[in-house]
């Protein structure tokens, strides 16, 4: 497999929409449940105002005793229907990889609500008080199943109607073509949420049976990728070696696509590991990182509050940066554009290429000369970065806001747009990308972020590689309790005065 055209492959917009419409749909299970639970509790409300009663024909009356009024009656029903969302949660009703089948999705909204149910008549039967009305109870409990389910169906198709026209599918290759592919092939062109390209056939497939689309041989796994821009790979043949599993499990991480192998096919590589079933088949899924499902919902969430913290705390200092950069030197008050005019780019999460602004710290229109009359000054010799000795083009203002990293309060913008986080790996020079081995790769997995792992370990000092595995290892074992770690770190380092920019 040729590695040359690494920087050639970049994962396509519709990856990105696909995985966040996913995350989209998926956390709205959770307000929508909520919303028509509520609907449900006034439904039965007004039924019971009206003074139908349920059961009625079966001779058994649960009416009787005034009704509170509906304010009253809303408090109790949302303090219940937040009972029920956590119940749902714990139970696992919100995994965001949950796919949606009618009849199991019942039974499982009619096992959890019941058992809801039977908590809250528990509840008032132990503290001897009274619910507005059994009716109301008897009238929600049924309701509840059939609004939730409804929600879910109305969700499932607003999902589907998406998919199917934004065409944002996931795209998935399969290597080997026997008949594990083709079961799971055939369960997966079900669900409009996929989109099957085909295979890459390997020696030992079936020869007497139908075969998946054939798009080539392991040898043109590259080629095939480019071609076709695959969001995840499965791996099901049975007779590869270890050298060629590592292979694709390698080339996956570079190009940040996700591997799914059918067990025990491989070794186990990380930690980042889900485990589901696919047509009654175990599957072991491989992402490029933890920063999935509701883990990366958390993250984004953690991101846009502490950049609104950020950007309400440091305004004074971001102003006044603004006016002593422009008293300084002549130029502009931001670092957003190169010596020939072009806007200044970073490579992001899946190389994807982002406007970038910082204050601006050296004199104007110097930045190129790193690569013409200061390349003999590079501290870096040997790796894809460049850092100047006595680095003359740094003006005074500007070798202070490096020194304390003031320079980046901008990046706190592109915090809030998305295209950077808080903690994750430095941001990307695209020429420096250029220089990347194919292991490199796998830090464009997650979003660059304005402080990192490297960041608070010596930044300036560090072995490149040693900085890529520092950045790897954060990807592999990321948590909020993380993040937080590393941001108070920064600051202590910042403070202390360990690295300079």
């Amino acid at each position: 497999m040729t590695k040359c055209h690494h920087l050639k492959f970049i994962i396509k917009n519709n990856f990105l929409i696909m995985r966040k419409s996913t995350l989209i749909f998926g956390v709205l299970r959770v307000p929508l449940d909520f919303l028509f639970t509520i609907l449900a509790f006034i439904a039965a409300y007004e039924l019971r105002r009206h003074g139908i009663f349920p059961f009625d024909f079966l001779g058994i009356h649960l009416g009787g005793g005034p009704l509170e009024p509906l304010i009253s009656y809303l408090h109790l029903a949302s303090i219940a229907t937040a009972g029920l969302t956590i119940i749902s949660a714990l139970s696992g009703q919100y995994d965001l990889r949950l796919l949606f089948h009618p009849f199991r999705q019942f039974i499982r909204i009619i096992t959890i609500v019941s058992a809801w149910m039977m908590l809250i008549i528990a509840y008032f039967f132990i503290s001897r008080e009274l619910f507005f009305s059994r009716a109301v109870l008897a009238y929600a409990w049924v309701l509840v199943i059939l609004f939730i389910f409804l929600g879910r169906i109305l969700l499932t198709c607003a999902e589907k109607t998406w998919n199917r026209f934004a065409k944002n599918r996931i795209k998935i290759l399969f290597i080997g073509n026997n008949s594990i592919a083709r079961q799971l092939a055939t369960e997966m062109r079900k669900n409009l949420a996929y989109q099957v390209l085909g295979s890459l056939s390997v020696s030992g497939d079936d020869k007497d049976q139908a075969r998946l689309n054939s798009l080539g041989t392991m040898d043109d796994l590259d080629l095939v990728c480019l071609r076709y821009h695959p969001d995840e790979i499965f791996q099901v043949a049975t007779d590869l070696n270890k050298k060629q599993t590592g292979e694709i499990f390698s080339y996956c991480r570079e190009h940040q696509i996700g591997f799914r192998f059918v067990p025990p096919i491989l070794e186990i590589y990380s930690k980042n590991i889900d485990l589901e079933t696919i047509s009654g088949l175990p599957i072991v899924y491989l992402k490029p990182s933890s920063l999935d499902g509701w883990g990366r919902v958390a993250k984004r969430m953690f991101d846009i509050f502490g950049a609104i913290i950020g950007l309400i705390v440091f305004s004074p200092v971001m102003l006044i940066t603004a006016m002593v950069v422009k008293l300084d030197s002549r130029g502009p008050v931001f670092f957003n554009r190169l010596d020939n005019g072009l806007p200044v780019k970073r490579v992001g999460k899946n190389k994807k290429l982002f406007s970038f602004w910082k204050f601006r710290s050296m004199k104007p229109k110097t930045d190129n000369l790193r690569y013409t009359e200061l390349a003999d000054r590079n501290m870096r010799h040997g790796t894809p970065l460049v850092k100047i000795k006595d680095d003359p083009r740094i003006t005074r203002v500007g070798k202070f806001i490096r020194k304390t990293s003031i320079d980046e309060l901008p990046n706190l913008f592109h915090v809030l747009t998305g295209q950077m986080s808080l903690v994750g790996p430095r941001p990307h020079l695209p020429e420096e990308v250029q220089k990347y081995k194919s292991y490199h790769n796998r830090v464009f997995a997650v979003k660059p972020g304005i402080t990192g792992a490297a960041q608070i370990s010596g930044r300036s000092d560090l072995d490149f590689d040693e900085e890529v595995r520092l950045d790897l290892s954060y990807i592999e074992n990321w948590s909020l309790l993380l993040d937080i770690i590393i941001i108070i770190k920064t600051f202590l380092v910042i403070v202390s005065k360990r690295y300079e920019e």
